[in-house]
C-alpha cells in the first residue's frame, strides 16, 4: 500500500525514495474504541457514586440515626430533671435551683425594670504600696498610666442588694 514518491506530485519538500502510507485509517475501528471507552468511564462514575451515597447513608445512620445508647437516655432524663424542676445547689446556704423557665422569666421582668444584669460583689482595691511608687517624680513604672486617677482614689462601688434565698440562681 505505500506508493514512490514519485506518484505524488503534491509532496516535492519531501525527499526522494521516502515512503509513507496512504491508506485510510480505520474509522469503524476507532467509533467502536471510543464507544467502548465512554461506556466504561460512565460505568466507572456511576459505580464511585453508588458507592459514595451507600457509604454516606451508612455513617449517617451510625452516627445521626441509630436509636440512642441506654447511658445516653439516662444522661439526657438527668439533664431534663435538673433543667425543668426546683431542687437545692447547697442547701446549707439556701442556694437552690430554678427551672430553666422560671429564670428566664425572671431575667425577661428583670431587665424590662431595668435592674442590673448580673450583680457583682464589691471589691476594695488596696491602696499602692510606698515602694511601688516611682522612685523619679512624674515617672510612672512600666505598664501603668502616666496620669488619672489612683485605684484608691476611685470611689467604692455600693454592694448590691442580697436576693431573697428561694429565689437565687
Amino acid at each position: 500500500m505505500s506508493k514512490k514518491f514519485a506518484e505524488h506530485d503534491h509532496l516535492k519538500h519531501v525527499p526522494p525514495g521516502t515512503q509513507f502510507d496512504d491508506s485510510e485509517p480505520r474509522s469503524g475501528l476507532i467509533l467502536v474504541g471510543a464507544l467502548v471507552s465512554a461506556v466504561f468511564i460512565i460505568l466507572t462514575i456511576n459505580g464511585v457514586n453508588s458507592y459514595y451515597t451507600w457509604y454516606r447513608d451508612k455513617a449517617l445512620y451510625e452516627k445521626q440515626l441509630a436509636p440512642p445508647s441506654v447511658e445516653l437516655k439516662v444522661i439526657r432524663a438527668q439533664e431534663d430533671q435538673a433543667l425543668n424542676n426546683y431542687g437545692y445547689v447547697e442547701k446549707d446556704k439556701a442556694i437552690v435551683r430554678l427551672p430553666i423557665a422560671r429564670a428566664i422569666d425572671l431575667v425577661v421582668t428583670e431587665s424590662s425594670e431595668g435592674k442590673e444584669r448580673y450583680p457583682i460583689a464589691a471589691k476594695v482595691v488596696p491602696p499602692p504600696k510606698a515602694d511601688d511608687a516611682p522612685a523619679a517624680a512624674g515617672a510612672a513604672p512600666a505598664g501603668t498610666p502616666a496620669a488619672g486617677p489612683t485605684p484608691a482614689a476611685s470611689p467604692t462601688p455600693a454592694p448590691p442588694k442580697e436576693m431573697p434565698a428561694k429565689e437565687k440562681h
